[in-house]
């Protein structure tokens, strides 16, 4: 499973687990994927450091609201955004 787009091997681990163990559809992970590269681009610039991890203490309930309400501000339906919610929590 490769992304040209995701450069942090814990997603890439996370996406794998979700396709062998949980045997999600090619178009789930492709929305995971996508919703956690999207959720990556914001925490950058939220948490105004380039260098972060997934464990990062900043990386906290806080943040993720503020990106759910950043979604909800770009018009993104209500699903979207539960869906959005969904794939950081799986992966958080």
């Amino acid at each position: 499973m490769k992304n040209q787009d995701l450069e942090r091997p814990e997603v890439e681990d996370f996406l794998r687990h979700l396709a062998d163990e949980r045997q999600l559809a090619a178009n789930t992970l492709k929305a995971y994927r996508g919703d956690l590269k999207e959720l990556e681009e914001f925490l950058t610039g939220y948490l105004g450091k380039s260098t972060w991890g997934w464990a990062d203490p900043d990386v906290d309930r806080l943040a993720v609201r503020a990106f759910m309400g950043a979604c909800a501000r770009r018009g993104l339906a209500k699903r979207s955004i539960a869906r959005k919610l969904t794939s950081a929590r799986t992966f958080l």
